[in-house]
């Protein structure tokens, strides 16, 4: 799969580039980018086609938003190919937007998931991935950030029920992605 997007990329870099004028160094980063364009934008349509043919492409666009602001901000754990992302976050987004589809959480028990999900925002600071890690004084930007964003999802979680299943999914999912130990056993498992 990887070789795919690199083709493309290089297909498309050449179709850029006909002249030849970009350093080897331009080239690199114009394909690192176009890469990482053509898999987010392929994986976003394909996880929204299939959402559409289960009947959950509301729920499902929600959380790929909600998911996608708190992972950009918490980071965590990052599996090491891109066929192991792609299963992983088809997994996480599909089946979590057809549970909240089917499910609706009271603002009590909402309520407990959320504070419990940003009681692990406070204690693990965001760190970012391996390829990309955070600054310490990132790191406790990213952490003010995320307590903000958290308070904020949950209040609107609490106050609109149609949505809190989904919320609380979001957060609850990226609250676990980013505990050590699992992180550290995942990698284990690579």
């Amino acid at each position: 799969m990887e070789n795919i997007f690199n083709a493309l990329s290089q297909k498309i870099i050449s179709f850029l580039d006909d002249e030849n004028k970009c350093s080897n160094m331009e080239k690199l980063q114009m394909c690192f980018a176009l890469q990482t364009i053509i898999y987010n934008v392929s994986i976003t349509l394909l996880i929204l086609f299939i959402s559409y043919l289960i009947d959950s492409l509301y729920e499902t666009t929600l959380l790929l938003s909600i998911f996608g602001i708190f992972r950009i901000i918490a980071g965590g754990f990052h599996f090491d190919s891109i066929a192991k992302c792609i299963c992983a976050t088809s997994i996480i987004i599909l089946g979590g937007g057809k549970l909240s589809h089917n499910i609706l959480l009271n603002a009590s028990l909402c309520m407990l998931i959320c504070f419990i999900a940003i009681g692990i925002f406070i204690l693990y600071t965001p760190k970012g991935t391996k390829n990309n890690p955070y600054s310490k004084n990132y790191s406790k930007q990213q952490k003010k950030r995320l307590i903000v964003i958290a308070f904020l999802f949950t209040l609107i979680a609490i106050i609109v029920p149609g949505i809190r299943t989904i919320i609380v999914f979001a957060m609850i999912t990226s609250a676990i992605l980013v505990l050590p130990n699992l992180i550290h056993r995942l990698r284990v498992l690579e």
